[in-house]
């Protein structure tokens, strides 16, 4: 009973097991070299289905099956672009002297998309970037952001009691605390430059 269990795997073990990649496997199915079946997925019931491999086909074809291309086109292009952005990346790491570690770009930082994009300078986003990274970190802007932020939702809760439509009403809280939001920024901004210029990262009148 056990070696019939053992006549049908799952790609992604058929993958790890003998060292063999997406793309030829499907490669080798696409020839008919190798039986397979879709079977719901074993980890997301909503996900897609999960694919069974023949073992003794992969086997059988396994020197013929190495043979053929480990990515497609498709996954070449997109290896490709994300070893361009990991090179972008690079190009923007910097040394926080507080944090004692490198520091590079957030995986979601629009300024980060907008140099990528080649809309902005790399001098001017390094700058951008490490105001931030000094602002989140190094000042109270998040404990303060926090603070504003739950005094907003009070505000906002206040209005849905007294009858306020949801969108209404979180437009009018957000409008109400806008400036201070903003003001809170301005000032932690200047402090983060100044912070930067104190331990050498930004000189003279840059960020100003």
């Amino acid at each position: 009973m056990g070696e019939r269990k053992r006549e049908w795997s799952y790609m992604s073990t058929i993958m790890r097991e003998f060292k063999l990649t997406r793309n030829q496997l499907r490669e080798a199915i696409a020839r008919g070299l190798v039986r397979f079946k879709a079977v719901p997925n074993p980890y997301y019931r909503s996900g897609p289905p999960a694919t069974l491999l023949y073992r003794e086909d992969v086997v059988k074809n396994l020197e013929l099956i190495r043979f053929f291309p480990k990515y497609s086109e498709e996954e070449k292009l997109k290896k490709q672009y994300y070893r361009m952005r990991s090179k972008a990346r690079d190009e923007l790491e910097f040394f926080c002297p507080r944090c004692g570690r490198k520091i590079r770009p957030r995986r979601d930082s629009l300024m980060f998309e907008s140099f990528f994009n080649g809309e902005v300078s790399k001098e001017e986003t390094l700058k951008t970037l490490m105001i931030a990274h000094y602002r989140h970190e190094h000042t109270r802007y998040e404990e303060e952001l926090a603070e504003i932020r739950e005094r907003k939702y009070r505000y906002y809760r206040e209005l849905r009691d007294a009858g306020w439509d949801y969108e209404e009403a979180w437009l009018e809280a957000n409008s109400a605390f806008q400036d201070e939001v903003d003001e809170l920024r301005k000032r932690c901004n200047e402090e983060a430059i100044r912070l930067l210029k104190e331990d050498g990262l930004l000189h003279g009148g840059e960020g100003e």
